[in-house]
């Protein structure tokens, strides 16, 4: 999150829209090179 500029609290507002509201629940997540935010669930 430090190399991308990117806070917890902006990592936690991307994830919801994606519909996952617990940071336990995702597996991996990066960002893409348009700077949108992919989650794969565990």
């Amino acid at each position: 999150m430090r190399r991308e500029f990117i806070t917890e609290d902006e990592l936690m507002s991307k994830l919801r829209e994606q519909g996952v509201e617990q940071l336990e629940k995702v597996k991996i997540a990066y960002m893409e090179g348009d700077g949108r935010i992919s989650a794969i669930a565990k």
